[in-house]
């Protein structure tokens, strides 16, 4: 995130503002349980999220889409235990570091390739929902050249 906030342009931190929050608090659940070999591997996935907040629905879509992944996992790996409450509440984007932590209990310790995968896989595809579309940033492109 700190690589993020400088792609950026902006403060140095972990909590950069062009980073929707509910990304940014996967990446940061996820950074924090993971060496140092996998914390490199996340380098790439700096300049994927610059740029990434988007509205509220998008927000509350991302979070949505976390939670159902999260019950995947948990379904499929933690099946005799119960899931985290996060895991069952409706979502909400006050609490979108809640299911982040959520997710990082579906991972084995360690890290395996496979979790490693998932997780980028999660990313990109939280990444993707309300995305511009291609016209949008040729549109936004030429606006910020021209300026």
């Amino acid at each position: 995130m700190e690589l993020a906030s400088m792609l950026a342009g902006e403060r140095f931190n972990d909590h950069p503002q062009s980073v929707c929050p509910v990304i940014g608090a996967v990446l940061r659940a996820y950074n924090d349980c993971v060496d140092d070999g996998r914390r490199q591997a996340l380098i790439p996935i700096a300049a994927l999220v610059v740029g990434s907040r988007r509205d509220g629905d998008t927000e509350r879509a991302r979070i949505t889409a976390l939670q159902e992944w999260c019950r995947r996992r948990w379904s499929r790996r933690r099946w005799w235990r119960r899931p985290p409450a996060a895991v069952e509440l409706a979502p909400t984007p006050a609490s979108y570091h809640v299911y982040a932590r959520a997710a990082m209990k579906t991972l084995d310790a360690p890290i395996t390739e496979g979790d490693h995968e998932a997780v980028v896989a999660l990313i990109r595809r939280l990444t993707s929902i309300g995305a511009a579309s291609a016209p949008e940033m040729v549109v936004a492109h030429e606006a910020a050249i021209a300026s």
